[in-house]
């Protein structure tokens, strides 16, 4: 099977998500659709290799929230519905051993969520790290880079004393690529208080309203 990296990324809530790393970069998107989408609808996307790999189907075609799959017999396609010269190439990938992956996912997600070690026995490198984030901006602009792939910009404004207003209500929608990925208010807290507990003397003060 293909040669990949599984993590966890800690928040300060207390949340954490699984992410995967597959070591070829031609399997970058490949990646993508598990973090973005096997880990909203595993079930369907179980059902639909199923489909095809039990006779049921000739083939099937998913579409997530922002990457689909055309499922065949023998070969998968992987790939962004949409602007994929900006977001990345698509992939192929065995149908087989795209479902044991699949599977393979639900069950490492499963035990991270009741606290076992994940990583046990996996033969694998693996990784756990807090969420950080790189945070830069301009007089008007403020972006959170969450180092996991994922961005914000938000609206605000540079005062004077070392001083900067985030209006909140602009803090609506990531970056590219995954701009058509909602954006939940646990999400938008966690990026206020990793943000406030990155602040010290030496930095530019945030007051979000």
């Amino acid at each position: 099977m293909l040669k990949r990296q599984y993590g966890i990324f800690k928040y300060p809530d207390g949340d954490i998500r699984l992410s995967i790393k597959f070591l070829d970069e031609k399997y970058q998107t490949l990646g993508e659709f598990f973090i973005t989408e096997v880990h909203d609808f595993y079930l369907d996307i179980r059902e639909a290799l199923e489909s095809v790999i039990s006779g049921n189907m000739e083939e099937y075609a998913f579409d997530g929230n922002l990457l689909g799959i055309e499922i065949g017999k023998e070969i998968t396609e992987v790939y962004f519905q949409f602007e994929e010269e900006i977001l990345g190439e698509p992939c192929f990938i065995s149908t087989d051993e795209l479902y044991k992956l699949v599977i393979e996912w639900k069950e490492i997600e499963d035990r991270m969520h009741r606290g076992k070690d994940i990583f046990k026995n996996r033969g694998r490198k693996n990784y756990i790290r807090e969420v950080e984030m790189k945070i830069t901006g301009t007089r008007s602009t403020i972006t959170f880079d969450l180092e996991n792939g994922f961005l914000l910009k938000a609206q605000g404004e540079l005062l004077i004393n070392k001083k900067f207003v985030v209006y909140k209500d602009s803090m609506t929608q990531w970056e590219p690529p995954h701009e058509n990925l909602p954006i939940t208010q646990r999400e938008i807290e966690n990026i206020i208080n990793t943000a406030k507990k990155m602040e010290s003397n030496q930095t530019i003060q945030l007051d979000f309203v």
